[in-house]
Formats: C-alpha cells, sequence, structure tokens
C-alpha cells in the first residue's frame, strides 16, 4: 500500500517539478530533491539498487543545477 502512495506522489511530484521548472520557478528543484528520495525509498523496498543509483544521480544533478541557477544574475 505504501509502495503504491510513494509511485504515485513520485509521478505527481515528477510533473510538478517539470512545470515549474518549465516556468522557471526554482521550487521545481526542491521538488524533485523529494522525488529522489521517492525514487530511492522505492529502490530499497524493491531491492532494485540501479535505481537507487539512478535517484542519487539525479540528486547530485538536482544540487548541481539548484546551485547554477541560483547563481546566474537574470534569465
Amino acid at each position: 500500500m505504501l509502495l503504491e502512495v510513494v509511485n504515485i506522489a513520485v509521478s505527481v511530484g515528477s510533473f510538478v517539478g517539470m512545470v515549474c521548472i518549465a516556468n522557471k520557478i526554482k521550487s521545481g528543484f526542491i521538488v524533485f530533491f523529494f522525488v529522489d528520495l521517492g525514487l530511492s525509498y522505492i529502490g530499497y523496498i524493491s531491492g532494485q539498487y540501479g535505481v537507487i543509483a539512478m535517484a542519487v544521480l539525479y540528486f547530485l544533478a538536482n544540487c548541481y543545477a539548484y546551485y547554477k541557477w541560483s547563481t546566474v544574475k537574470s534569465l
């Protein structure tokens, strides 16, 4: 039951995060931080360690993108 809820939350969160970033709203990266946590949970519970590795790489990419976007003077 919890796994299904997390799957739905990850799917909805991915969509919301992408819409935020497409509209130049920096908080979309924060949404993706939580999506990455959800992906890590899904990978751990289901024993899919490749999903965990992917979530870690996405998390690092999001941190880098958030940092780069925070240092931009104007868009």
